[in-house]
């Protein structure tokens, strides 16, 4: 006799009802998907605008992410942490399906010239990059939720002051002087950036006898830098495919294809 007798047969059905619906709508929805890739014309000037749209939307979601994770850090606050640690992920998760996309353009009706082959590649990069600096985001939050959940110290003094200033900085970095929030801007800014993360990893080996600092300590602070370098880094990568897009979208051949 099964445990529960009908009682457990019912929620057994009800279970496998739901998990059926689910695979069904799953399903249907990709059907939707691949029937739009078959409708969308993925030129040279299409790719350029995804990747423009997809790569500012994931690039001022890891400031914010990065920005929440160093305060909710700093405040000891393990709830806030792992909120923020699942936000790293879910933006983890949201650059891998737009890195994705490249696949699907291969389902487009539309038949590419060599102006729009080059544009997808330069996204897939640019993608790619991008979604880089999103594992190094998801990493660190990681690190830090587990330093505070096993109770470990919390910064305090200069080196609490150096790393929110840290937060305000990427930002500060990635603005330009319009306002305007971009991974060319953070190229602009790369050589002085990487020098203020190096003089932030000479003052913490400096700080570590005075500040009685653990190695676990240390190897943490480092990983706060470790991520600002791959962001300065992948960013300027990204920033220097997107100028190279731009240059692929304002071909002639491009350009003729768009007007079609």
């Amino acid at each position: 006799t099964l445990w529960g007798g009908g009682i457990a047969a019912l929620i057994f059905a009800v279970g496998s009802s739901t998990l059926l619906i689910r695979s069904n709508l799953r399903n249907r929805n990709e059907t939707v998907n691949i029937r739009a890739d078959l409708d969308t014309r993925y030129d040279a000037p299409k790719v350029r605008e995804l990747a423009e749209q997809k790569t500012d939307e994931n690039f001022k979601q890891t400031l914010d992410v990065f920005s929440k994770l160093v305060r909710n850090f700093l405040s000891d606050s393990e709830m806030a942490l792992r909120h923020t640690k699942e936000d790293s992920s879910a933006l983890f998760d949201k650059m891998s399906a737009d890195r994705s996309l490249y696949y699907r353009m291969a389902n487009s009706s539309f038949k590419p010239g060599k102006a729009d082959f080059d544009a997808r590649y330069c996204y897939y990069r640019i993608s790619t990059n991008i979604r880089e600096v999103g594992r190094e985001l998801q990493s660190l939050a990681k690190l830090a939720t587990e330093h505070v959940a096993n109770r470990h110290r919390i910064y305090q003094g200069e080196l609490k002051k150096e790393l929110l200033e840290l937060a305000d900085y990427l930002p500060q970095i990635s603005t330009g002087p319009d306002g305007v929030v971009n991974v060319r801007n953070v190229m602009r800014n790369a050589n002085a950036a990487a020098q203020r993360i190096d003089e932030m990893q000479a003052d913490l080996l400096r700080r570590i006898p005075d500040d009685k600092l653990s190695v676990r300590g240390c190897e943490l602070y480092l990983n706060f830098l470790v991520f600002a370098r791959e962001f300065v880094n992948r960013c300027s990568i990204a920033a220097v495919l997107s100028e190279q897009l731009d240059g692929i979208a304002a071909q002639p051949s491009a350009q003729k294809a768009e007007n079609r």
